[in-house]
């Protein structure tokens, strides 16, 4: 429903890749309790086709299993369901 949007405005990606991050920042903060961490995370954006229905924008990332705090201690997620993230 959303790729026409996608498509003819390009600049909607980079807040769809800011989106993802945020996802996944109050997934790993509430799963480790850390309410500062911060996780490593690289991220790109990738689009597929040409018209509008086969037209695929999507993301690729590499996202560690848990969050660093301040002073660089990494906290490792312990086994959760993913499902909270997809609801995010």
């Amino acid at each position: 429903m959303l790729r026409e949007y996608f498509k003819h405005n390009r600049g909607l990606l980079s807040k769809l890749c800011r989106c993802a991050h945020e996802s996944l920042l109050v997934f790993l903060r509430n799963a480790t309790g850390l309410k500062t961490g911060i996780p490593g995370l690289v991220m790109t954006i990738h689009t597929f086709g040409n018209y509008p229905e086969k037209f695929h924008p999507h993301l690729h990332a590499i996202v560690t299993d848990g969050l660093f705090n301040k002073n660089g201690t990494f906290y490792v997620v312990p086994k959760s369901d993913l499902k909270p993230l997809e609801e995010i």
